[in-house]
């Protein structure tokens, strides 16, 4: 069975998300523009559970493409890019491969991992420079098999890297780490709950009250008719993505939850701003005053909108520090109560955006 999980944050250059999947990379539905492999150096054999012998079993030879590589910095940086497969993209429209060195002692080695997973980054940087696309970055857990590494360490060492390279490279918009080994997933799912600090701090569904679950269903609705209606100043990727966030909320740490929520706020004030035609480059308080202002809106359904900033400001800062890995904290941010007043402001806000939008405006749906 596919099991999922989405990660998605804002950064300088837009909305990036990572994902973990268990699934077999061979049966993705979306072309890839970059499919990561691992490989001993100068060694590209079809070995039997390996993704480079999968490869080979639908066409595409790892060995054949590391002869006329697009980008070889293989002397130095042991990484290397093909060219565009053409009609032979299978699963990516290019192959990125980074090359391990035989080894004994796994533990040192860690280090010069690293070296290589940046090294990787750098050169799919200087690619989108080139206009080489790389929004869609796939990969499974680099070194796991022949190269025996640590599953869960690698899967760690993927996923920081990974999530810096997103906040750095403009063109580079999702990561998706896809692993079939469910030991391996298992350890993909740790490394991914340990960085976000899902092992230390949980909102968990008990907490929510009956109404706030019933309330969160409702939400769909609202979220469909929105997505359906003939204009909507909102990146309809963005906007999938934020809708999607709302579908098992109550297992996200409350610090994510509280930003996801802001995000919502920050979408329809966007959006209901842009459709008069105002300017959408004010801050998000800024937004929330105008957009009440313009619209007559309620007392309440501001101070709605404000709770979502606020409480999604406060999510934002406790974000940092468990990126930065300073999780040991009791964290003074919101507790149950709190996540169940939000999410109902959140229920109440888009309820009014999509009341709003429907008044002048007529629905596909």
């Amino acid at each position: 069975m596919r099991k999922q999980e989405i990660f998605d944050f804002e950064s300088s250059h837009g909305l990036k998300s990572i994902e973990i999947v268990c699934d077999d990379i061979l049966s993705l539905s979306e072309l890839a523009d970059i499919l990561v492999v691992s490989a001993f150096q100068n060694n590209y054999k079809t070995l039997p559970q390996t993704l480079i012998g999968a490869l080979s079993t639908v066409g595409i030879h790892v060995a054949s493409l590391a002869r006329i590589p697009l980008l070889d910095m293989r002397v130095n940086q042991h990484v290397w890019l093909s060219d565009d497969l053409g009609e032979n993209a299978k699963v990516s429209r290019r192959i990125a491969c980074v090359e391990f060195r035989s080894r004994k002692d796994t533990g040192m080695e860690m280090s010069v991992v690293r070296e290589r997973m940046l090294s990787l980054f750098a050169m799919l940087s200087a690619a989108s420079y080139t206009g080489i696309p790389i929004k869609n970055v796939v990969m499974p857990i680099l070194g796991s098999n022949s190269q025996n590494y640590d599953s869960e360490s690698m899967a760690e060492l993927i996923l920081r890297e990974g999530y810096h390279a997103l906040e750095t490279i403009p063109q580079f918009m999702r990561l998706q780490v896809i692993e079939m080994n469910h030991e391996r997933y298992n350890a993909l799912r740790d490394a991914f709950n340990k960085i976000l600090g899902r092992d230390k701090t949980d909102f968990v569904a008990d907490s929510l009250y009956e109404i706030t679950k019933k309330k969160i269903e409702q939400m769909k609705q609202d979220f469909t008719y929105i997505r359906n209606l003939k204009t909507i100043y909102i990146d309809k990727k963005q906007f999938d993505l934020v809708a999607a966030s709302f579908d098992g909320i109550e297992k996200d740490p409350r610090y994510i939850a509280a930003i996801k929520c802001r995000r919502l706020a920050e979408m329809a004030a966007t959006d209901l701003l842009a459709w008069r035609k105002y300017s959408t480059k004010d801050n998000l308080n800024g937004k929330i005053e105008k957009v009440c202002g313009i619209y007559s809106i309620p007392k309440w359904i501001k101070y709605y909108w404000h709770t979502m900033r606020e409480l999604g400001n406060v999510g934002a800062h406790v974000q940092k520090l468990a990126e930065n890995g300073d999780i040991s904290m009791e964290y003074h941010h919101p507790n149950e109560n709190d996540m169940n007043i939000m999410l109902l402001c959140s229920v109440e806000v888009l309820h009014a955006w999509r009341n709003l939008r429907a008044a002048q405006e007529d629905s596909y749906l």
